[in-house]
C-alpha cells in the first residue's frame, strides 16, 4: 500500500527531526520491509543508525543482522547509493558513516609520514 509506505517514511522522518530515532529506525524498517527498493525509507534508516551508534554503549545495542549501527548505516546508504548513484547528500552521509569505521591505524604511512 503505497500511502501505508509512505506515512511510515513521513512519521520516520518527523521522529528523526525531533532525535527519536528508535522510533524513526522502526518506521524506516517497515517501509524498507513493505518496498525494498524505497530510497527515502533507506536513507532514512541509514541517517537514523548513524545517530543510534552514538546513542548506545558501545556493544549495548545494534540493529537487526549487523554488528553495529555504523555497520547497518553504511548497508543502507550504500543500497541507496545503488538505486541513485548520483545522490550526493547520500554519498556525504556515507563517506562520513564509512570514516567512522575505519581502521586508522595505518594511516601515518598511507600518508607518506
Amino acid at each position: 500500500d503505497p500511502k501505508k509506505i509512505s506515512a511510515l517514511v513521513a512519521r520516520g522522518s518527523m521522529s528523526q527531526e525531533h532525535d527519536a530515532y528508535q522510533a524513526a529506525e522502526q518506521d524506516f524498517l517497515a517501509a524498507t520491509a513493505l518496498e525494498p527498493n524505497n530510497v527515502h525509507a533507506w536513507s532514512g534508516l541509514g541517517i537514523a543508525w548513524m545517530y543510534l551508534e552514538h546513542a548506545c554503549q558501545e556493544g549495548e545495542c545494534k540493529p537487526p543482522t549487523y554488528d553495529s549501527y555504523d555497520e547497518g548505516s553504511i548497508a543502507a546508504l550504500r543500497k541507496v547509493m545503488a538505486l541513485v548513484p548520483d545522490n550526493m547528500v547520500t554519498l556525504s552521509n556515507l563517506v562520513m558513516a564509512e570514516n567512522r569505521c575505519c581502521d586508522w591505524s595505518r594511516r601515518e604511512k598511507h600518508i607518506g609520514q
